[in-house]
C-alpha cells in the first residue's frame, strides 16, 4: 500500500473519530403570534394551544429545554381582552411561562400607562430593539441571552416600525425605527456576548414598507432564525439565507409553530433546523389551568338593545352599510358636532339580528379607536374628504358623513361640499382616533391638519364601540332610516 493511501486512510479515520466526539443538543423554540386575545374556540383559543404548548415542552424533555416566545399582538382582539385591557392574556402566558414578549402595534391600543401595567404583570422578558419610548423605559430591554439545554441563545425583539403614525398621541411619546436600523444598534453587543444561535422575533410580516425579510437576512447571516407576525399568514418554515430559517405562527391562537434546533456543540455550529405549524383543532383537549383563568375572567353575554333588521345584501351602490350608518350617527349625538365622518373597510356589510348584544357590537367595533373632534374650515373639509374618496376608490375604504353633502366628478374629486347648517368659519367634526392619527397612512393631510393647535383637537376618551352600544340602548328599538344629512358621495358625472 503506497504512503498516500495511508495518509488517506488516516485522514478518514482522525475525521470519523473526531465526528464520533461531537455532541449534538437540541433546542426547541415554541412560537405563538397575532393571538389578540382569543382565548377559547372550537378550532382555536388559549384553553386549547396551552395544550398544544405543554405536550411540546414533555417531548422536548422539559421547559428548560424550550424557549417561548409570542410576537406580538397579544393583548386585544376580543371582548375578554378589551374588558380586560389583556390582563386576561397575560395571565395565561404567565401560567405557561413564556420567556418572551414583543409588544405588536394593537397591544399599544390600551394607551401606554396600561401597557406599562401589562409589562410589569408579565414574567418574561419584553423586547423591542427598535422602540423609542420614554413612558416605558426600564421595562423592556432590546434584547437578552438565555441559556437553554447548555447552549447561549440570544433572542432580539423588533416590533411594527413606524408606530409613531398609527396612533393618537404626541409624537414624542413613541417611536418605533425601522428594523434594520435597530439590529445594527444592538448586533455588535450580541455578537460580543458570543451566542450559540441568534433568533430574531419580529412583530412585522416578510415584507413591510421599505423593508424585505430576505435583505435582512442577507445583511445580518448569523441570525439562525427568524420568528414573524402581523400579517396573520402561516408560514411553517423556509430557509432564508444560507444558514438563517424562518417561521410565522398564524393568527388567533390557531397554530403553534414549533422549532428544533440541533446543535453540533463540538464544531459551534448548528447542523439542522426543522419547523411545523401544529393546529388547534376541535378534538384538542382544554388545558385545565388555562380555562380556570378563562372561566374567571371570561365576559358573559349582555343585552344592548333592539334594532330592526338591516338587510344588506345585495350590495348597496353607495357603499352605504347598516353598521358605518349607526356608527356615524352615534358618533354624531354623542359629540355634539356638525359633521361626523366614518368608514370601515368595504364589503362590512351585515345583517342584525333584532336583539343586540355586547359581543355582537365588539364584533364589528373590536378595537379601541376612541371619538374624537377637530375644528375645520370648509377648505379643509374639503381636502380631508377628498383623501376619504380616494380611499374609496381604492376600495378598501366606505366614508358615511353626517351634516354635510359631498357631490364628486367623474374623477372621483370633491367638487362642492354643502355643510347641513348654516355656512361658518369653523365646523366641529368627528372622526375616529384611528382615521385622526392617519389611518395608518392612508390619510396624512387630516393627520397633518389634527397636530395644528387651531384644529382644537378633543379626545373624549370613549371608544366607538361605546358610542354605538350607548345610541342602541337610548334609541331601542332603534329603525335606522335614511337621514337628510347621512350620505356616502354622489357622483356627478
Amino acid at each position: 500500500m503506497s504512503l498516500n493511501k495511508f495518509i488517506i486512510i488516516g485522514l478518514l479515520l482522525a475525521l470519523s473519530a473526531v465526528n464520533l466526539c461531537a455532541e449534538i443538543v437540541k433546542l426547541t423554540v415554541l412560537n405563538t403570534t397575532d393571538t389578540h386575545a382569543h382565548v377559547s374556540g372550537k378550532n382555536s383559543g388559549w384553553t386549547k394551544l396551552a395544550t398544544l404548548i405543554r405536550e411540546q415542552q414533555t417531548l422536548a424533555g422539559g421547559k428548560d429545554k424550550t424557549l417561548l416566545i409570542d410576537c406580538g399582538d397579544t393583548l386585544q382582539g376580543t371582548q375578554d381582552g378589551a374588558l380586560t385591557q389583556g390582563s386576561i392574556a397575560i395571565k395565561i402566558m404567565n401560567n405557561l411561562d413564556y420567556d418572551v414578549w414583543v409588544p405588536g402595534n394593537h397591544d399599544f391600543e390600551f394607551g401606554l400607562s396600561v401597557l406599562k401595567k401589562r409589562i410589569a404583570e408579565f414574567h418574561g422578558a419584553v423586547l423591542a430593539a427598535n422602540m423609542i419610548c420614554p413612558t416605558l423605559n426600564g421595562v423592556y430591554k432590546p434584547w437578552k441571552m438565555f441559556k437553554i439545554n447548555g447552549l447561549k441563545v440570544a433572542v432580539i425583539g423588533v416590533t411594527l416600525p413606524g408606530m409613531s403614525n398609527q396612533i393618537l398621541q404626541p409624537q414624542s411619546a413613541l417611536t418605533t425605527i425601522q428594523e434594520g436600523e435597530a439590529i445594527a444598534e444592538c448586533i455588535s453587543s450580541v455578537r460580543k456576548s458570543a451566542p450559540d444561535i441568534i433568533i430574531l422575533a419580529q412583530h412585522q410580516g416578510m415584507y413591510g414598507k421599505k423593508f424585505n425579510i430576505f435583505k435582512l437576512a442577507g445583511q445580518y447571516p448569523e441570525i439562525d432564525l427568524i420568528l414573524t407576525g402581523h400579517t396573520h399568514q402561516e408560514q411553517p418554515g423556509i430557509k432564508i439565507n444560507s444558514s438563517g430559517w424562518l417561521v410565522q405562527a398564524g393568527k388567533h391562537s390557531k397554530t403553534l409553530g414549533v422549532i428544533t434546533f440541533e446543535y453540533d456543540t463540538t464544531h459551534k455550529k448548528t447542523v439542522r433546523i426543522s419547523s411545523k405549524l401544529l393546529p388547534v383543532s376541535e378534538s384538542t383537549p382544554e388545558d385545565r389551568r388555562a380555562r380556570q383563568i378563562a372561566d374567571t375572567e371570561t365576559v358573559y353575554k349582555r343585552k344592548v338593545g333592539e334594532v330592526m333588521p338591516l338587510l344588506s345584501s345585495p350590495r348597496p351602490k353607495t357603499f352605504e352599510s347598516g353598521i358605518t350608518t349607526l356608527a356615524t350617527l352615534a358618533m354624531a349625538e354623542t359629540a355634539k358636532v356638525d359633521i361626523a365622518v366614518f368608514g370601515m373597510n368595504c364589503g362590512e356589510f351585515t345583517v342584525f339580528e333584532k336583539t343586540v348584544y355586547e359581543e355582537t357590537v365588539f364584533r364589528f367595533f373590536p378595537f379601541q379607536d376612541t371619538l374624537c373632534t377637530i375644528e375645520l374650515s370648509l377648505d379643509e373639509l374639503k381636502t380631508v374628504m377628498n383623501e376619504q374618496i380616494v380611499a374609496a376608490r381604492k376600495k378598501y375604504y366606505s366614508p358615511m358623513l353626517y351634516g354635510a353633502k359631498i357631490i364628486i366628478d367623474k374623477n372621483w374629486n370633491a367638487v362642492k361640499i354643502i355643510p347641513g347648517k348654516t355656512q361658518s368659519n369653523k365646523f366641529k367634526v368627528a372622526f375616529s382616533s384611528y382615521t385622526l392619527a392617519g389611518g395608518g397612512g392612508k390619510f396624512p393631510q387630516l393627520a397633518r391638519l389634527a397636530r395644528e393647535k387651531s384644529s382644537n383637537l378633543q379626545n373624549d376618551e370613549i371608544t366607538i364601540r361605546e358610542c354605538v352600544s350607548q345610541y342602541i340602548k337610548k334609541h331601542s328599538p332603534l329603525k335606522l332610516e335614511p337621514h337628510k344629512w347621512l350620505y356616502h358621495a354622489d357622483r356627478k358625472e
